[in-house]
């Protein structure tokens, strides 16, 4: 973590993060994490499922290995969520529970869909549980997904008005804890509009970003796109210079930013914003919209947002749970350079809470395709999307067989199209049949670099996570494709945040 307007506590915070790093290796010297539902966490190497469908645990400070209920247990992350091997197939099929499978389609008739696998090998699905078949999980291809740990993100403060206090390095003020804290598979932040989450050159000149947000009682959220962050890395006179000004909020982020469009999101509205640098070398901002765009979330205090932003298009598009919900021009001159993203919490009323997490945050590369994802749903009928984004047909389709598609359209028309030709296929909502599980005894394997398949724990060795699944059947996963094994589809949300908040 960097912070431009401390520099004196560098080298102090250096010393305990390598300090800390040395111990935790000596200590302990694994690959795998064990969190507990009461958040506890214990280091070692998972061994398998036993018998009772607990999970046998080692650790290098006992001397026997350790079985734990799953009901006690929230996730394990192996490897620091970096497996061994990745799914080298690029066709992804979407089932009617949310289980997302990497996978080869061998064949889809009326009744099944077969798909190869380097995961779990053959699997023979039924077709009425299919959602959708897609080359890409996205709308293009896939440049980040997580947050599976802290790599790549670095905590950046603004600047704050103590630019005249001096210490000794024996008074060092002591540094107050993060806004932001990874936790599991997600970041989560307090209240500190101070801090910024940063991923320097994360985006592309035409992508999409996706993530989930849950809140508490209060979200503000302010996204920072086509950063620029000049001052990630400040000297220390530039850093004393900027802690002296008395800057407004968004002049605080455009000093970890520079130039950038930043969208200020809220569970009631959204506004875009262009933070440019004037002839003074100052940051100012621009209001792209006079009216903001409502967005109304839902009671239950949780939303999907997706950001479509085009440089050479010079547009941004906002989309809220699958409904297109504001479109802003950028203006005849984008006046930013940068591909980096910065995300701050956007609470200035200290005395209010601001508890909100982030997870199931991905950026991949935008075709340019505007429709909503809801659009590409129909009820009735089935629907076929090409790479181009712009031919599709609805219809049925009738098979897939030695890589080509046989799909029937309206008017007796047929199209017959090589499967890798195809962007995706959705399936008719009203014929896709849904099947009611347990929570209390599913668990979800995350797979690399993208995927999802949930079951009940059976009996399990070393090398394999065995699961029963409601629509497959049993299903044994090679633990060498699995990044996190997560037990908490049952907990609540507040049941997931930290203690300390």
């Amino acid at each position: 973590m960097i912070f431009p307007n401390h520099h004196l506590k560098i080298s102090q915070a250096l010393t305990i993060a390598l300090s800390s790093l040395a111990s935790c290796l000596l200590v302990h010297g694994q690959s795998d994490l064990l969190r507990f539902a009461n958040n506890d966490q214990l280091h070692g190497k998972y061994q398998s499922i036993d018998s009772q469908g607990q999970v046998v645990w080692k650790n290098d400070h006992a001397e026997q290995a350790i079985a734990f209920k799953q009901d006690k247990l929230h996730r394990i992350i192996f490897n620091n969520a970096q497996p061994a091997e990745s799914s080298q197939y690029t066709q992804f099929v979407e089932l009617s529970n949310g289980d997302i499978l990497p996978a080869k389609v061998e064949s889809l008739d009326a009744n099944f869909i077969q798909l190869d696998t380097d995961y779990a090998g053959h699997l023979s699905i039924p077709r009425n549980k299919l959602k959708s078949i897609y080359s890409h999980p996205y709308q293009g291809r896939l440049l980040y997904y997580g947050p599976l740990n802290e790599d790549g993100w670095v905590q950046v403060s603004s600047p704050e008005e103590n630019g005249d206090e001096e210490f000794d390095d024996e008074e060092l003020p002591a540094e107050d804890p993060t806004d932001w804290t990874h936790h599991g598979l997600s970041w989560y932040s307090t209240s500190d509009s101070n801090q910024h989450l940063v991923r320097e050159n994360a985006l592309t000149d035409q992508c999409s970003l996706r993530f989930e947000v849950e809140w508490r009682d209060l979200f503000y959220l302010n996204v920072a796109l086509f950063a620029e962050t000049p001052n990630l890395h400040l000297a220390d006179e530039d850093a004393a210079a900027s802690a002296k000004k008395k800057l407004s909020t968004m002049q605080k982020i455009g000093e970890v930013t520079g130039q950038c469009y930043v969208l200020t999101l809220s569970q009631h509205n959204a506004n875009l914003l262009r933070l440019i640098e004037d002839e003074k070398g100052e940051i100012t901002s621009q209001k792209i919209s006079d009216r903001s765009s409502s967005v109304r979330a839902m009671a239950n205090k949780k939303m999907a947002v997706e950001i479509r932003i085009s440089r050479p298009n010079r547009l941004l598009l906002l989309f809220i749970d699958g409904q297109l919900i504001k479109q802003w021009p950028l203006g005849s001159e984008v006046h930013t350079k940068g591909l980096s993203l910065a995300l701050s919490n956007g609470n200035n009323n200290h005395t209010r809470s601001n508890i909100f997490k982030i997870s199931q945050l991905s950026i991949s590369e935008w075709s340019g395709y505007f429709d909503s994802p809801a659009s590409m749903e129909v009820s009735d009928q089935d629907l076929i999307m090409l790479h181009n984004g712009i031919d599709r047909m609805a219809g049925n389709c009738e098979s897939i067989n030695n890589g080509k598609v046989t799909f029937y359209g309206p008017y007796d028309s047929q199209l017959s199209v090589p499967l890798d030709e195809v962007k995706v296929i959705n399936f008719a909502t009203e014929n896709i049949s849904q099947e009611s599980e347990n929570d209390n005894q599913v668990s979800r394997i995350f797979l690399a670099p993208y995927g999802r398949i949930s079951g009940s724990l059976v009996k399990s060795d070393h090398q394999h996570l065995n699961i029963k699944h409601s629509l497959i059947g049993n299903v044994p996963i090679s633990i060498h494709f699995a990044s996190t094994l997560d037990f908490s589809a049952n907990q609540s949300l507040l049941d997931l945040w930290d203690d300390r908040f």
